[in-house]
């Protein structure tokens, strides 16, 4: 049975939290990781390749860099999983 996107945002939110040390309330889907989560480069890093491992998908570095929230690297997730791309 395949996720639905509530579980997999729920799922990116979590993910996002404990790679960034926030409080899981703390992680909404349109949260943007830099103004409202402050995040760094570094920490945004940890939680692209946290997400690639943690879903089996690959992005490359322009669909990283574009990454601003959990929906966003949910809706990639959606795309890879669609068209069967790792």
């Amino acid at each position: 049975m395949s996720e639905t996107r509530t579980e997999l945002t729920e799922r990116l939110c979590t993910l996002v939290a404990t790679t960034t040390e926030l409080e899981p309330g703390e992680v909404g889907p349109s949260s943007d990781f830099y103004e409202e989560l402050g995040i760094d480069s570094l920490q945004k890093l940890d939680v692209v390749v946290a997400t690639e491992r943690a879903f089996g998908v690959k992005f490359t570095d322009e669909e990283a860099a574009g990454a601003q929230n959990v929906a966003d690297l949910a809706g990639l997730i959606r795309g890879r999983r669609e068209h069967g791309g790792a």
